[in-house]
């Protein structure tokens, strides 16, 4: 069925229609759409749509409606008419110059207490007992599970609440995690389960977890340093990482550093990253900090400086550097 729309671009008022349908109609309902300008049939416009805006404040844009010479045809998809209730429909006009005029009418949508709410009749007795069958068969599953998991741990089963999810120690034998795997999994948990449907992400987890678990045995840093380094290793949105816990750098000279003198360094990456990453890095001289600053960071290593701020020159020879770079 075909409705015929006539709009004034001249006039910005809403053209109130009255035509009603019903919610949920679709398929053989139209608007064939005519717009003036000056008491003109616009014909130049270069594409032609609807915006919907229901009563619920939902919006539905609808497709490029097909043109015959001022005429502009659109036929209903259904999700248009999902809300009863008055609806707004705002017919833009899209010119080769950039222009878009906004032309509007409204039309009334009627309430269905059968739509989306229906269905087609059938068995509907053997059709419940085919729900009960599979629900029968899932059980009988379940509890073939349960009596291998009964086996397994010596006919004592493992229940919910022996599953500690802390890092407490807990009895041996019935429970499932002691307190020595608690504090791996929890470990681990505490950087991969941000993300966890990210695959890209899961794996720079894992990667994260190797190097949280093994720090504080591999480097020797403060407790101010170890909290900086670990807090790295929480941006969880690297995905290629690279720590080096001790490392010789490059320096412009390798004379002794006097108080105050600063002097450039260089460090390369084991393997070039895919871009630029972001460095944390820390450089010591027989347990002394030096003052550090990074000048340029590249794919394949960066360059920094370090200021001797001590009171007497340090040797650079006896300089170490442990970074890690994410990205």
């Amino acid at each position: 069925m075909n409705y015929d729309i006539e709009l004034n671009a001249n006039d910005s008022s809403v053209l109130e229609t009255q035509y009603a349908f019903t919610q949920g109609d679709y398929g053989q309902i139209q608007f064939s759409i005519r717009v003036k300008t000056d008491g003109v049939y616009v014909t130049n416009a270069q594409r032609a749509y609807i915006v919907f805006t229901l009563p619920n404040g939902y919006v539905v844009t609808g497709a490029d409606m097909s043109k015959s010479v001022a005429t502009y045809t659109y036929p209903f998809q259904g999700s248009e008419l999902q809300v009863p209730g008055i609806i707004l429909a705002d017919v833009k006009l899209v010119y080769t110059n950039g222009q878009i005029s906004s032309n509007k009418f409204s039309f009334i949508c009627r309430y269905d207490p059968l739509h989306d709410k229906s269905f087609n009749a059938g068995p509907y007795i053997s059709q419940l007992q085919q729900i009960v069958d599979d629900g029968q068969a899932k059980i009988d599953y379940l509890q073939s599970l349960i009596e291998i998991l009964q086996t397994d741990v010596g006919g004592t089963p493992v229940m919910r609440s022996d599953l500690h999810n802390t890092r407490d120690a807990v009895a041996a034998g019935t429970k499932a995690v002691d307190a020595n795997m608690a504090q791996n999994i929890l470990l681990k948990g505490d950087v991969t389960h941000q993300n966890e449907n990210d695959a890209n992400k899961i794996v720079a987890a894992d990667a994260l977890y190797a190097v949280k678990t093994n720090l504080q045995g591999q480097i020797d840093t403060t407790d101010e340093e170890l909290t900086t380094i670990t807090n790295s290793l929480t941006a969880l949105n690297a995905k290629e990482i690279q720590f080096k816990p001790s490392v010789s750098p490059v320096f412009a000279s390798t004379n002794d550093l006097a108080s105050g003198a600063e002097v450039m360094f260089t460090v390369t990456f084991d393997k070039a990253f895919s871009s630029a990453p972001t460095v944390n890095f820390t450089l010591r001289a027989n347990g002394d900090n030096f003052l550090t600053q990074v000048n340029s960071i590249s794919t394949t290593g960066f360059t920094g400086y370090i200021r001797n701020p001590f009171s007497t020159a340090k040797a650079v020879s006896s300089v170490s550097l442990c970074y890690i770079a994410m990205c």
